[in-house]
């Protein structure tokens, strides 16, 4: 991208107060002439840190497929021996508490009996956020009318769509290889995994606006029509 001022050429809009004049020249220009300049221009232009989605929408859409998650997982377990068969668990567990040697009968029942409705569930999750990769965007995003673009806001590539979602739902990826190991430590695992990416998306509240898994894979939130085509 050049620079019509100056004929610099830079990597990305980054670099650029308008479409087509970069930070230094638009620094340097009088008043009237960065008035005619924004009134010419798209806001669109601005610099995409601006325009990119912080906490407060982003975790909109995080409440609305939580919701659409728990109603649909929770519909498909009433139709399901699932709570009764948690009970069970559960009874067996008390019993453990002052039974040591039960403890391996009720981790027993559970990879027998229920560990293939948490596969289950886990693999439902992640292919619902599988959206995110072809549509670039959760259903809770598309709701709002949100979409995960690049860094300098422009329509995102399936690479950087994949390596973000592997990323964000690698807590879900690690849960599935210790259910079907019956891996321990790998369960217990999962709960950091799940930490960091939780502290990660605090992130957002940070000047760039972007959660770990977007820093790493080079991408960000934005409103739909702030989107810009790629060149």
């Amino acid at each position: 991208m050049k620079c019509e001022k100056c004929g610099n050429e830079y990597t990305s809009m980054y670099y650029f107060a308008t479409e087509t004049i970069c930070k230094d020249c638009y620094t340097r220009m009088s008043e009237e002439e960065k008035q005619q300049i924004i009134n010419l221009q798209s806001p669109l232009l601005k610099n995409p840190i601006e325009i990119r989605q912080g906490f407060g929408l982003r975790f909109a859409a995080v409440l609305i497929d939580f919701v659409i998650l728990w109603l649909i997982t929770t519909l498909i377990m009433q139709f399901s021996d699932f709570n009764e068969l948690i009970n069970q668990f559960n009874e067996i567990l008390k019993e453990a508490q002052t039974d040591p040697d039960m403890l391996k009968e009720a981790m027993d029942f559970f990879f027998e009996n229920i560990m293939f409705y948490y596969l289950f569930s886990t693999l439902f999750t992640l292919c619902y956020y599988l959206t995110e990769v072809l549509l670039a965007g959760s259903p809770g995003k598309l709701i709002l009318r949100l979409r995960i673009g690049t860094a300098d806001a422009q329509h995102s590539d399936y690479g950087k769509l994949i390596i973000r979602f592997l990323i964000k739902h690698s807590f879900y990826l690690v849960l599935i290889i210790s259910l079907l190991t019956k891996n321990t430590t790998l369960y217990l695992l999962t709960f950091l995994v799940f930490l960091v990416v939780a502290i990660g998306f605090l992130f957002v509240f940070s000047y760039k606006r972007q959660a770990l898994h977007d820093i790493i894979s080079g991408t960000a939130v934005y409103k739909l029509k702030d989107l810009k085509e790629n060149n």
